[in-house]
């Protein structure tokens, strides 16, 4: 997928696991089993492989559930250390 994406000759937006920090999808830190860091741990690989493949057409979009759990203090669930996301969005 990233070398699809790469070849293409305008910018892609990729909102990977949106609404993370809610308990209704597979990938949220509060279901199946996960840990916290969990989905950090995820974004991070595919964010890796695209940048492996240097793939520099995406625009990577943040994009947690608004009213769901918030970290103490921030309004916002932790992002993914490391990594630099050009668009945050927000699921209401």
């Amino acid at each position: 997928m990233a070398l699809g994406i790469r070849g293409l000759d305008y910018p892609v937006a990729i909102r990977f696991a949106h609404e993370m920090n809610g308990f209704w999808y597979l990938w949220c830190e509060q279901s199946n089993g996960d840990r916290p860091g969990d989905y950090g741990n995820g974004w991070r690989h595919v964010h890796d492989i695209f940048s492996q493949d240097a793939v520099h057409n995406v625009i990577w979009v943040w994009s947690p559930k608004r009213q769901a759990i918030r970290r103490p203090g921030t309004g916002d669930p932790p992002r993914p250390a490391g990594t630099a996301t050009r668009s945050r969005g927000s699921a209401i």
